[in-house]
Order: structure tokens, then sequence, then C-alpha cells
């Protein structure tokens, strides 16, 4: 008995051995010989097998430059480069450069095309069920045609006046050669645009701080702003995890850490919104638009029709 179990033993780790050489290491191989031989066609020189093109990335990082600029000066060296492959882990990408790439592309794709993209990736984590995740169905088109109805053609123009005053408000403070982090000010006054008009006037100010948990299991309070994009940054980072890569199945049913995790904070996202949107009754003569599609047609799914604005 103890010599068939060493056996089937011996047999899975053979098998684990033999799937793991031959996913990350002979596939990108494979496919970057295959590719050089076209001329139109940009790859990293600096692509490593498991590790893919992160040696490059965390040199530009070191460089001070954009950490995907390397893209760029790969794609400058070879101007007849149209299309450029990278990949991450055993998952390629062909990216378009050109526009005769891009029509090419578009030539090859079928007329008709729906949505079903696997939502238990990346950022689809966080709104699954959302319109750009349903097929087209006669949901999908009510659900969509009533968005649309409520936000209208000159939708943004009353919101003007909001935006100005939401540009004062960050920049009243700066002085003349005070250093400003521009790219955090534009993040944030965008945020701030962005939910006043999907869910009510000063929502990240009225929800105040929601507890986030972290890796280590410690909670850190942070305002719905900083809770979103943290969120948002775990979600794009659990499948680069070794871990994750060779098991994506980790990610799927949100076993193991960091995926149990973001699935909690998802789910207290989801909580938090939802109960302020259910106990804050928006008075704003411009109300938001959550709250004008549930008043034109209160037999929608709160839940799904939260993620899909």
């Amino acid at each position: 008995m103890l010599l068939t179990s060493i056996k089937y033993f011996i047999i899975v780790v053979i098998a684990f051995v033999i799937y793991t050489l031959y996913t990350f290491i002979w596939v990108p191989i494979f496919l970057r010989r295959k590719y050089s031989k076209y001329p139109n066609v940009a790859m990293s020189e600096s692509f490593r097998p498991f590790l893919g093109e992160h040696a490059v990335v965390k040199q530009m990082e070191s460089e001070n430059k954009y950490r995907m600029y390397f893209q760029m000066e790969t794609t400058l060296k070879n101007p007849k480069a149209d299309v450029r492959l990278t990949i991450s882990g055993k998952q390629p990408y062909f990216m378009l450069t050109s526009s005769q790439a891009v029509s090419e592309f578009k030539s090859l794709v079928l007329d008709k095309i729906d949505r079903w993209d696997y939502t238990k990736k990346n950022f689809g984590r966080m709104s699954i069920g959302s319109l750009d995740q349903r097929r087209s169905d006669k949901e999908w088109k009510k659900r969509r045609d009533s968005i649309m109805r409520t936000i209208g053609i000159n939708f943004a123009s009353k919101y003007i006046p909001m935006m100005i005053q939401k540009v004062q408000q960050y920049s009243k403070d700066w002085k003349e050669d005070q250093y400003v982090d521009f790219d955090k000010c534009t993040k944030g006054i965008t945020f701030e645009i962005i939910t006043d008009i999907l869910f009510g006037k000063e929502i990240l100010h009225k929800i105040g701080m929601i507890p986030y948990k972290q890796q280590d299991d410690t909670i850190v309070n942070k305002d719905l702003q900083d809770f979103f994009m943290t969120l948002t940054r775990d979600c794009f980072t659990a499948p680069t995890k070794i871990h994750c890569v060779m098991f994506p199945f980790l990610i799927h049913n949100n076993w193991l850490k960091p995926n149990n995790v973001i699935y909690q904070n998802i789910q207290t996202l989801w909580k938090v919104l939802r109960e302020f949107l259910d106990g804050n009754e928006e008075q704003d003569i411009h109300k938001s638009v959550y709250a004008q599609v549930l008043e034109k047609d209160n037999s929608f799914d709160r839940d799904l029709l939260m993620k899909g604005n």
C-alpha cells in the first residue's frame, strides 16, 4: 500500500514538472521563435521564462521611467513593427501598434459578437453582473436603455458647475512654486465627480472610512477612493502571483491568499455602498443616475444596477 502511494506521488510530481516546463518554458520559447521570423513583430530582448518581462519592468522603475516605457523603445528600434508580442506567465498578448494592424484585425472580427467574458479575474471580480459582462438579452437591453435615457445626450452639461467646484476645491490652497502631485489630484477629482454623478452628491465624504483587510489580516481604515483604488490594484496584481499563474482556479474560487482576502474586501465595498444607497435619499435637484433609473423602473435588481453603473 505504501509503495503504491509513493508510486502515485512520484507520477503526480513528474506530471507537474512536465506541465510546468511545457507551459512556462517551452510554449513561450516556441512562440518567440515562431514570431521572431516576422519583421513586423516586435519583442523585448529581456524576456525570461516564468518571469516574462519582469526584469525589464524593474529596470525601467530603477531608471525612474514609466514601467512599460521599454515597449515604446523596443517598437522604435523596429520601425516596421505593427504588432508587439508580450508573454506574461503562460499568457501571450498581441498588441497592435499601427492603424494598419488595427484595420486588418477588425476585418477578421465577426460582425456579431456577444459579451460573456470571464468575470472572476482582474477588475471584473468587482463588478460581476455589470453590462459589459452580461449577454445581450432582453434584460441587458432594458437596463442599458434605461440608463442611456437617464443620461441623455446633454447629460454632462448640467454637471459642469459641480466639476468646476471640485477643481477649485482641490486647487484653492496651491501656492506658487509648491510641489503638487498632479497625477494624484486628477485621479481624486475624477473619482469624486464620477461617484457624485452615479451615486449622489458628496458620497465620498458621507460614507466615511471603510475597513480594508490587508494580506497580513490587519485592518486599515480607508476612505472610499483609497479603498477602491487599493482594491483595484490588488485585483490586478493577484493573477501575477506564481501560485495563481500556475493554478488559476485559486483565483476563480477565491481560494488562498490573496484571493480570499480580495473577495472579502469586494463584499465589504458593495455592502457599504448598498447601505449608503438604501439609507440616503438624494435630495439634490440633479439626482444620481442610480436613483433616477430606479425611479423610472423599480423592478431592476438594485445590486446589479449599482454594479452596472
